[in-house]
């Protein structure tokens, strides 16, 4: 038998092949690789059996037999196969009907010698068959068939008769029943042992309750289930209590007691104290039986479901902070379209008044900044959480980067009237490490103390070398941190309580950024705080390079950006029209000669008449990318040069916009500036 993925019975025999054709046709008990685990072993044990024997499953009563059992069926074989059994021995159903209800009650027992007129060899054919039933459950406890072996005893019986008659016993067949016996019985313990394989490969512990002695039978898996590492000797009702969670007592008396008192199974999950007193959960299934409606017994299984139970409260967690997320990300994109909304307001009452416009033009700048920010922000933690990020490392004084953070941050420390004390070492801090990438890391820590000291506060930056390491402490006197909130202060998304206007602001991604950012240069950062409105601390440690940093500036910022070379034809291609608009208004601005379409339709048609010098095409366009728009138009303006635009902003996006054959890439909102770099850089076409 293969394993359950996958799940066939492999074998040449007649009834192997029935299976495995109903691996592809339809069945009443469908395919096998579907049947349930019980009914598979107990399948796969009786084809190994050289014993006559059968399985009857589900309310249909459905027929399914092994290889010896053929001479039984004669003719009959194989359309009895997979059908219903009173169907099959319809001719002896009033004698067999009533043994297979009570084995498929729960009880095991064996008929001896049972007289039947059997329609076999096309007439009706009378013997003797000795009959071993017994029920047959699932995985979970609960009978769905039964099972039996059969030998016919017809020949013996004939001549026990004779020799009754003649008052002779035949030694030779009392050993051949004794050994028909033995087989039978062999068989049921072979099947009760690879049952018992099954429940125990599957960590389901099973159970047997005597209730007028309250006594247990267990398997080992049930009491490990309770805690215990080795079987403990003695097991009860009141001893199962005794180690369900005090919480969970009651719920779990009611459950017992409606199944006892209506002679009914139960199924239910309960918290359980194991001896060390830890606390795990359980899955209970079980059965009442009973004499004359007099509960005799129970029987059930218990699986340990802890794991399960956790990873349930971890995804409703996961989901509450993914919720308030989407909140907080929510109220930060507001937050400027309120400015942006309000300047372009003023600019569409006419506002003659230059200065107006200006500010209303700033504003407007200003705000969509701050969102193309945020939006940079996710995108940059998403690439160096993925370590997506290749850092570009030199020798570095780590005191240059610490000054250029202070100078990002120091609007905001002003502006908040922080006190700012700077401690540093005379010797140079020496890193190895990217000058961009750790003037963020510093800035991001520097502006959340800022953010979270009230103000007039103290920030104190101070760089100590010390133990073949570089330390920079950024503490402050703020509002501090919960030790819970301190656990995860670095995990993505995180935040502490905020007021309802959030004046704070922010996505809780900067520590987690921070982090990222000091594990790829090697280092550790950590958090402390002696608790709410006792402020925070927080150490950056780096390796300190062996010899000096002999570079530890930063590299040269660029100059104002040049504001265009005139004269180019542009043609302009967005589905969105307000953007392709505005982005025509800038380039006639910067002194270009522009033509907008907002499809892709309409630029082929526009280029089958007209060519440009520069192409300023969308991505996303809808009806054809921005990809194989640009490959059509490169036909008829081979010279000509074609940038992309888009909010696909990712490394790899760029990646595919080069190989497609695009020059340049600019992510939306278009900086202005960058784009009149570009559009310098480009002369017209002659």
């Amino acid at each position: 038998m293969a394993g359950m993925d996958g799940f066939s019975f492999t074998g040449g025999s007649a009834i192997h092949r029935l299976l495995q054709q109903a691996q592809s046709q339809h069945s009443r008990l469908g395919k096998p690789g579907d049947w349930p685990v019980a009914l598979r072993v107990m399948v796969s044990a009786m084809l190994d059996s050289k014993q006559a024997m059968s399985v009857v499953w589900g309310d249909e009563r459905i027929l399914l037999y092994n290889d010896a059992y053929l001479p039984f069926l004669q003719e009959k074989h194989p359309a009895a196969f997979g059908q219903p059994l009173e169907q099959v021995w319809a001719e002896i159903w009033p004698q067999i009907g009533p043994l297979v209800d009570r084995a498929r009650s729960g009880e095991a027992f064996q008929i001896d010698d049972m007289p039947l007129v059997l329609q076999r060899n096309g007439k009706r054919d009378p013997g003797w068959f000795t009959f071993f039933y017994a029920p047959l459950r699932d995985e979970d406890g609960r009978i769905q068939g039964m099972y039996s072996s059969v030998v016919e005893t017809t020949a013996r019986v004939l001549e026990e008769q004779r020799k009754t008659q003649l008052l002779e016993l035949s030694d030779q067949r009392v050993a051949q029943r004794t050994a028909e016996l033995e087989a039978a019985r062999k068989e049921a313990v072979e099947f009760s042992q690879r049952l018992q394989f099954t429940l125990d490969a599957a960590e389901i512990g099973d159970w047997y309750l005597d209730l007028e002695r309250d006594t247990a039978y267990r398997s080992r898996r049930h009491d490990q289930c309770f805690g215990y590492s080795e079987p403990i000797e003695e097991w009860g009702f009141e001893k199962f209590i005794a180690h369900v969670h005090p919480e969970d007592r009651a719920h779990v008396r009611r459950q017992f007691a409606e199944a006892l008192s209506e002679l009914k199974g139960w199924r239910f999950e309960c918290r359980v104290v194991w001896p060390d007193q830890s606390v795990h959960w359980i899955a209970a299934h079980g059965f009442v039986h009973h004499m004359d409606r007099t509960p005799k017994t129970m029987t059930g299984i218990v699986l340990d479901i802890t794991e399960r139970k956790l990873n349930e409260q971890e995804i409703v967690h996961a989901n509450a902070r993914k919720d308030e997320y989407l909140a907080m990300l929510a109220h930060e994109l507001r937050n400027p379209l309120a400015p942006i909304s309000a300047a372009a307001a003023v600019l569409q009452l006419g506002a003659r008044d230059e200065e107006r416009v200006r500010k209303a033009a700033e504003v407007i700048s200003r705000q969509v900044r701050h969102m193309t920010g945020i939006v940079n922000d996710l995108l940059d933690v998403s690439r160096v959480t993925r370590g997506k990020v290749a850092l570009e490392k030199a020798p570095l004084d780590l005191k240059n980067v610490v000054a250029s953070a202070i100078e990002q941050a120091r609007p905001l420390i002003e502006a908040r009237h922080h006190h700012l004390e700077v401690h540093l070492p005379p010797e140079p801090a020496s890193v190895h490490g990217d000058f961009k990438r750790l003037v963020q890391v510093f800035a991001n820590l520097l502006t959340n103390a800022s953010k979270f000291t009230p103000d007039s506060g103290r920030i104190m930056v101070a760089i100590a070398v010390e133990a073949g390491q570089v330390r920079v402490t950024v503490a402050d006197t703020g509002i501090g941190m919960e030790p819970a909130l301190l656990g995860r202060a670095f995990d993505l998304f995180t935040q502490g309580e905020r007021a309802a206007d959030r004046s704070e602001g922010g996505l809780g991604i900067g520590l987690a950024l921070v982090k990222s950012l000091v594990a790829l240069h090697g280092g550790e950062v950590s958090a402390a705080s002696e608790g709410p409105s006792r402020g925070s601390t927080f150490e950056v440690a780096l390796p300190l390079l062996a010899q000096d940093a002999d570079s530890g500036g930063p590299p040269d910022r660029p100059g104002q950006a040049p504001t265009g070379r005139p004269g180019l034809s542009i043609l302009i291609v967005d589905d969105n029209r307000d953007a392709g608009d505005l982005l025509g208004l800038v380039c006639q601005t910067l002194g270009h000669s522009v033509q907008v379409v907002y499809g892709s339709a309409q630029a082929l048609a526009h280029a089958e008449k007209v060519t440009h010098d520069v192409y300023l095409l969308d991505i996303g366009l809808p009806e054809m990318d921005g990809y194989a728009l640009a490959a059509r138009l490169r036909g008829t303006a081979r010279a000509a040069r074609f940038i992309a635009v888009t909010g696909y902003g990712m490394e790899q996006d760029k990646g595919i916009a080069k190989a497609t054959g695009f020059d340049e890439y600019l992510v939306k909102p278009v900086d202005a500036g960058r784009l009149a770099e570009l559009l310098a850089a480009e002369g017209p076409q002659k």
